[in-house]
């Protein structure tokens, strides 16, 4: 009986329970405002600037 419900919880429950979790997970993350959006674009652009610079010596 108890591995009957073991399998039970695997084959049915655990899949609901995963798909719940990463349901909730995507529903958490937020997409960026503009602002946040130009300022990570000009800190990457910053970075490549500055590698692209040392790379140059």
């Amino acid at each position: 009986m108890m591995s009957i419900l073991m399998w039970l919880f695997v084959a049915g429950i655990g899949p609901v329970l995963l798909g719940l979790a990463i349901f909730y997970g995507m529903m958490r993350s937020r997409r960026l405002t503009p602002s946040e959006r130009r300022s990570r674009r000009h800190a990457v652009e910053a970075m490549y600037n500055d590698e692209s610079d040392e790379h140059r010596l």
